[in-house]
């Protein structure tokens, strides 16, 4: 009976083990990974510090608690004991406001992405009719930023996130969001003019062209569809000149479109104008903080896009040659090419195949022949 009783005890203590580290894998989905930050704090917390949580520990949770987690911190410290989901649940409203100002703004910032998630929509477009669809996506990503709140079960666990200091900070987040929204798309009809003029100067070969624009919390993926081309044979039997457009003649320079004045045209934006509104004094100093960093990352990241998008022009200007060259020398080739842009990246594939056209002459042939036949 002892034997039963002993081996019944472990296998509850077995299945209670797995209960907790179930318990703390859900709770690390539910938060995307901002519960395990929160504990790496909770290590990282000063001597006062942690005696204040401790305090605080007990006074909402129990002595009992209270002691069970002191005696067990140095055990999770080196990981010969897992913290419980339920601990970890806990810590995750009892540490974050003991923590500084930036550092309660990067957890938020990380939540808030791991519940807005990303969502990807797929657009065929050509070079007339883009404009509409493209600018009718780029509004549903950026109000679907704007009108996201977090979870009301996220924060009933983290309640200093109702706080209002954690709420302007969303705020400041979406405001921020929708300004890189605007930079990171502010050179998209810039980046299919140089997909048009590539796509002209390419007249032997079967071309395509996919664009990616890449904003927060949102992929928008473009098929560009371009005007249909005689294949290179069917040129050749009705007589059509067969020579590639030659990239450095009478066509405007692919490069000169990078270097539009319009590209400098990015209005200052103001990322405190809504988000301080009804803060303390104490708490708009540390979001006005924020802000800068926000605007900092935002005016490098405008610099890094224009930057990309010259780079892209001047390589796609590369592409066309090199193509230009094949075309002189061979029959097939092909040609893969990927270009990051300012708004995200392009993809293009150029190829050309005299198979086909071979197939095309007999079947020409072949029907002339039959029709030869038939008149007879």
């Amino acid at each position: 009976m002892a034997h039963y009783y002993s081996g019944y005890g472990r296998r509850r203590g077995l299945a209670a083990a797995r209960s907790h580290i179930s318990q703390r894998h859900q709770l690390t989905r539910r938060f995307g990974g901002v519960d395990r930050d929160v504990e790496k704090e909770f290590f990282a917390l000063s001597p006062a510090q942690a005696a204040t949580l401790f305090a605080r520990y007990g006074r909402a949770y129990g002595a009992k608690a209270e002691a069970y987690a002191r005696e067990t911190y140095s055990k999770w410290q080196r990981g010969t004991v897992q913290m419980s989901g339920q601990t970890a649940e806990r810590l995750l409203n009892l540490v974050p406001p003991l923590l500084d100002h930036a550092t309660r703004f990067r957890l938020i910032k990380k939540l808030r992405d791991h519940h807005i998630g990303t969502d990807t929509i797929h657009l065929t477009v050509g070079f007339d009719n883009w404009r509409d669809s493209v600018s009718a996506a780029i509004a549903k990503v950026i109000q679907k930023s704007q009108a996201a709140n977090l979870p009301s079960d996220i924060v009933f666990v983290a309640r200093w996130l109702a706080l209002d200091d954690a709420r302007a900070a969303q705020v400041l987040l979406a405001q921020a969001e929708q300004e890189e929204a605007r930079i990171r798309t502010s050179l998209v009809e810039h980046e299919l003019r140089l997909i048009q003029e590539m796509a002209s100067r390419l007249v032997n070969t079967t071309n395509s062209f996919r664009h990616v624009i890449r904003i927060p919390h949102g992929e928008i993926h473009l098929f560009v569809e371009t005007p249909r081309q005689k294949k290179p044979i069917l040129r050749w039997l009705f007589g059509e000149d067969r020579t590639m457009s030659d990239p450095n003649k009478s066509n405007p320079s692919l490069e000169r479109i990078s270097s539009s004045t319009e590209l400098a045209k990015r209005p200052d934006t103001n990322l405190l104008d809504v988000a301080v509104q009804g803060l303390s004094q104490s708490d708009v100093e540390q979001l006005k903080a924020r802000a800068i960093d926000e605007k900092l990352r935002l005016d490098v990241g405008a610099r890094e896009a224009d930057q990309r998008f010259a780079n892209s022009a001047r390589d796609m200007a590369a592409t066309v040659r090199v193509a230009h060259e094949l075309d002189q020398t061979r029959n097939d080739f092909s040609i893969d090419s990927t270009h990051n842009t300012a708004s995200g990246q392009t993809t293009v594939r150029i190829k050309k195949s005299t198979n086909m056209g071979y197939m095309v002459v007999a079947v020409v042939v072949g029907v002339v022949a039959l029709l030869l036949l038939l008149n007879r």
